[in-house]
């Protein structure tokens, strides 16, 4: 129980944490009371870098002698996740993942390793009220060593059946939680669909049409009103929010009306962040066809509401952003013209006809210096227009997945 840490006190700090790690037959709810907390925390404050890196490389030696002795690591693990929660960064965690992944060929270990975390992580969720920064570690790693294994998989290393199934379980088990009424499972969720190599786009649709919504609006609060919180919202933007512009026509139609919700709530911020995001370089056509689709109808609000501000602004963007690609993709540059016109047409104010005659004319000055017809079909704009009309990588270091749990959902 709880007094077998008192026995050591007089032991030093790594010692302590050592058996602390290795007990098997501590309670750990008692464990969790604040002056234990606290004990462990002083003790683990007061080692090194270099005693830190001993207690990774003596959890990674119990953890596989535990498997082998096939006695279980529930509390090996648990007592990992809480010491780990004492460390502002996730590099903790990532030491251990390391260790672990040095040796594959024992995916069986992984496997045993991935399950307990799960359950480490839902117990505590549901004991601390979704609130716990044991869980959001077990749930962080969980989801890095996930990535890590997809990105071996995908390189072809490491390419057995083992690790194909430690990959299927992680994604099948944090899908299956995706109904959890949790702001860290949502995040979670989608930081890790949108960057393993098998893309489950499926998957990743079908959560967004639940939760995309509230999540989206939560990480705009966190960016317009946290300034601690800002540039990882920002990060989380720049990362996921083509996903949100080029979902489903559910998905798109969700996400141009918090878009509009939040340019209209707060327009200067908006702006700045709308222009920020149109910086980065955008490859894909597909992700150039969605951007110019979101920002136009953007602009028909602004248009609608007479919110002069907005529209000028919005007009300056947009001019900006076909500049861009003006002399390098003029295919691209063509397609956005024929999806801005086609959008604000029917705007029916002096100024939107204006600014699509401007469109059009731009449009035909590339058309005459290319001295070619460049023919295209008409247009599909994004099934985003269909539905509206019949209603009528920042320059400093990226966060880490638990820093876009922690931040984004507290």
């Amino acid at each position: 129980m709880v007094k077998k840490i008192e026995i050591h006190l007089k032991e030093d700090p790594l010692s302590t944490l050592r058996i602390f790690i290795m007990e098997k037959s501590l309670n750990k709810n008692e464990i969790k009371k604040l002056d234990n907390i606290e004990f462990i925390h002083d003790k683990y404050n007061s080692l090194t870098i270099d005693q830190k890196n001993k207690l990774i490389e003596f959890t990674a030696s119990q953890l596989k002698n535990k498997f082998d002795l096939e006695e279980p690591i529930y509390d090996q693990l648990f007592s990992f996740c809480l010491i780990s929660s004492f460390e502002k960064e996730f590099q903790h965690n990532n030491k251990l993942i390391n260790i672990l992944m040095e040796d594959l060929s024992n995916m069986h270990l992984l496997d045993k390793i991935c399950q307990t975390l799960f359950s480490i992580m839902d117990h505590e969720y549901d004991f601390a009220s979704n609130n716990s920064l044991i869980a959001a570690h077990s749930l962080a790693f969980i989801i890095e060593l996930g990535i890590r294994l997809n990105k071996f998989h995908s390189k072809n290393e490491f390419n057995s059946e083992h690790t194909q199934h430690v990959i299927k379980y992680i994604t099948s088990n944090l899908l299956a939680r995706s109904n959890i009424n949790n702001e860290e499972m949502r995040i979670g969720l989608v930081y890790y669909l949108s960057r393993i190599d098998t893309k489950p786009q499926l998957y990743l649709q079908k959560i967004l049409s639940r939760f995309g919504e509230s999540l989206l609006e939560s990480v705009f609060n966190k960016y317009f009103m946290n300034p601690e919180k800002n540039k990882t919202a920002l990060y989380f933007l720049k990362e996921h929010l083509s996903v949100f512009l080029g979902g489903s026509a559910f998905i798109a139609e969700m996400t141009q009306s918090v878009l509009q919700a939040q340019m209209l709530k707060n327009p200067d911020e908006f702006i700045k962040l709308l222009t920020q995001f149109l910086k980065a370089p955008l490859n894909e056509l597909d992700d150039y066809k969605n951007i110019t689709i979101h920002v136009s109808f953007l602009l028909k609000k602004a248009f609608a509401i007479n919110h002069s501000k907005l529209i000028n602004s919005l007009m300056d963007i947009i001019l900006d952003h076909l500049e861009t690609i003006k002399n390098q993709k003029k295919d691209m540059y063509l397609l956005a013209g024929d999806i801005i016109i086609d959008i604000l047409l029917s705007a029916r104010t002096k100024q939107s006809r204006q600014f699509i005659n401007k469109i059009s004319s731009l449009n035909k000055d590339i058309l005459n210096d290319n001295k070619q017809q460049i023919k295209f079909k008409k247009t599909n704009v994004h099934p985003i227009k269909l539905n509206m009309e019949a209603k009528a990588k920042m320059n400093s270091s990226p966060p880490s997945v638990l820093d876009e749990i922690l931040l984004l959902a507290s």
